[in-house]
């Protein structure tokens, strides 16, 4: 579980610097182009490593139709919709009320997660969660 922990607050890490930079130096531009750009930059590096895995045998028989589908409709839901909606929030908001709204983002995974995945929480996820919406409201409507 630790490695799991290091490995998301890492993420979060590399995710906290890009806003930072998408903030400080991209707001004079549009950003569907910046998505259209981040997407281009991540085709070149991940076509090689797709490549490797669909022939090195590891993968190619995981991969089915279905799978595709999936994979694509997260992407469109995360690149194309996700990302683009928030970096149209960030740029009309400070960094730091739009990097707070995003916390709703686990609140709202953990109701996906209980009621499609049979996932459990406790009495202290429920306390922090109130914590959280009672925050995101008072910044909201102070």
């Amino acid at each position: 579980m630790l490695k799991g922990v290091i490995l998301i607050f890492l993420a979060q890490v590399f995710w906290v610097f890009q806003l930072f930079f998408l903030k400080k130096y991209l707001t004079q531009i549009n950003p569907l182009v910046i998505n259209a750009f981040q997407v281009f930059f991540a085709f070149l590096i991940f076509i090689p490593l797709l490549f490797y895995f669909l022939f090195s045998g590891n993968i190619s028989k995981l991969i089915t139709d279905s799978k595709i589908f999936w994979i694509g409709v997260s992407g469109i839901l995360w690149i194309i919709l996700g990302e683009t909606f928030f970096l149209f929030g960030l740029f009309k908001l400070p960094i730091s009320l739009a990097s707070f709204i995003a916390l709703i983002y686990p609140l709202l995974a953990t109701i996906l997660g209980v009621l499609f995945l049979k996932e459990v929480i406790d009495l202290y996820f429920i306390l922090g969660a109130i914590l959280i919406i009672l925050g995101f409201v008072l910044l909201i409507f102070k």
